[in-house]
């Protein structure tokens, strides 16, 4: 007798999963979270998947402050500042070269950031608003705090990586 199962009992078996793990998570993970939610200070942990020099592990630190939703022509923004606070590699000096692999003139220690709710409920993060061929562009899924970050050009990302995004205790 075997004791694999059948087509049709993986396809129930499937089914059943996705409903058990859905009804699971509370409703707020399932939806798009407000922009006004991101505003306060956090914390981002940014790391390198296409540097080979770069030991396992290596990140580059920053502050985020969200100050402020406002309403532009293009919609709603969130509004703000970033600060390039350390990395976990030998670069300490030039956090910009330890984050991309090399010097950009779009990206600073510190700068404004703007970010916006895109399709498919990620958040866009922009390091260096109203730079097209440099700078540093962050794509977020708010409800896992985590993304994709690249370094645009004009012949595509010259890096690239992934970050997530803590929040700071409020205080008082």
């Amino acid at each position: 007798m075997s004791s694999r199962l059948g087509f049709g009992e993986v396809q129930l078996f499937i089914i059943a999963l996705a409903v058990t793990s859905c009804a699971g998570e509370p409703r707020a993970l399932r939806e798009p979270r407000a922009l006004s939610e991101f505003v306060g200070l956090w914390s981002a942990e940014f790391s390198r998947r296409d540097h080979p020099s770069l030991p396992a592990g290596h990140q580059t630190h920053a502050t985020i402050v969200f100050d402020s939703v406002v309403t532009t022509p293009h919609g709603l923004r969130l509004l703000g500042e970033y600060h390039l606070d350390s990395t976990s590699g030998e670069e300490q000096g030039d956090l910009v070269k330890a984050l991309l692999g090399h010097d950009d003139p779009c990206l600073q220690l510190r700068g404004d950031l703007m970010a916006y709710a895109a399709p498919g409920g990620v958040l866009e993060m922009d390091f260096s608003p109203g730079s097209g061929d440099c700078g540093l562009v962050g794509r977020l899924t708010p409800n896992a705090a985590a993304g994709l970050w690249h370094e645009p050009g004009f012949t595509g990302s010259r890096a690239n990586g992934e970050f997530r995004l803590l929040q700071r205790p409020k205080q008082l």
